[in-house]
Order: structure tokens, then C-alpha cells, then sequence
């Protein structure tokens, strides 16, 4: 007679029960909004491009005395108009990408509107509330697309220039 415990095999049910987790704090959805394939590819090159300062796009160029160039060539371009607060991203193909404008009005606190467009259409999101930027997100039929949200974009932008949200 042997005396060792007997282990029992787990079954499909019990595995699945093993596996389950109980998530305790509140989850929200990110809001997906689909692009095509070469504006997301420009928004993912641009903002996993790495940031360290050996790299030549971390190095801009003055165009004008208010006007900065980044360039991972040929993936992308960024132009910062440190006067206006201004910024332009643009794909290899020279197309605009994603703008970020800076909205002033009267007695308001001075906001970003963070355009990616989007062929004939454009996608707009209001930066007041940063906290939302992280529940908004752009993703692509692209192989291996992940979603990208809007607040990795700003993050990002961050590196770059400090502005209304670094």
C-alpha cells in the first residue's frame, strides 16, 4: 500500500477556475478609433521611436528662429512652432498626420485639441481633461496593431517640448 499523497489531475473546469482572476479595482473600456494603415504606422514609429540622445531624431534642426525639425527619416517628421505652441507630425509620404493646437479662450483655462487625420476625415480630441486621453485610443488593421492612446502621443510630444500638459 503506498502512503504518497494522491495528486489529482486538474480537469478543463478546474484549470479554468485555477486561472480565473478577480479584478478589484474599477476598469474602464478604452475608446477605439480605427485609422488607416499608414497614419497609425507614422503614430507607432513616432512614439516608440527610442528617446535616447544618440539617436539623431532627438536632435532638432532650426528652420526659422521659432521653428524646430525632428526627423526619423524616412518614417516621420515633427515640426514644433515654439511660438504658437504648435506641432506637426508627418508621415514619410509627407502627408499630415496629427497637429496639436493650443484652444485659448476668454476666462477658460488654455486647452490642446489633438487632431489625427485621417484621409477625409479627422479625429479630434479635447486635452482639458488629460485624464480621459488615456481611456482614447487609435488602432489599425495593420499586422501586429496594438492600440495606441492619445496620452503615449502626448507623452511623447513631452519629450520633445514642455507645453500645457509636462
Amino acid at each position: 500500500m503506498s502512503t504518497e499523497p494522491q495528486t489529482q489531475i486538474p480537469t478543463q473546469e478546474t484549470q479554468e477556475e485555477i486561472l480565473q482572476l478577480e479584478i478589484l479595482k474599477p476598469v474602464k473600456e478604452i475608446e477605439r478609433k480605427t485609422v488607416l494603415r499608414h497614419v497609425y504606422n507614422t503614430l507607432r514609429s513616432f512614439v516608440e521611436s527610442s528617446s535616447n540622445l544618440s539617436y539623431s531624431w532627438n536632435h532638432g534642426v532650426a528652420i526659422e528662429r521659432n521653428t524646430m525639425l525632428f526627423e526619423k527619416r524616412p518614417k516621420w517628421r515633427l515640426i514644433i512652432y515654439r511660438d504658437s505652441g504648435f506641432f506637426k507630425l508627418y508621415s514619410r509620404r509627407g502627408n499630415l498626420v496629427m497637429d496639436v493646437e493650443k484652444k485659448m479662450e476668454y476666462d477658460k483655462p488654455v486647452t490642446y485639441i489633438i487632431n489625427i487625420y485621417n484621409g477625409d476625415s479627422t479625429l479630434s480630441f479635447d486635452a482639458y481633461d488629460e485624464n480621459e486621453l488615456r481611456f482614447k485610443a487609435v488602432t489599425s488593421d495593420a499586422p501586429f496593431a496594438r492600440p495606441i492612446r492619445v496620452i503615449e502621443i502626448i507623452d511623447r510630444l513631452c519629450e520633445f517640448a514642455r507645453f500645457g500638459f509636462c
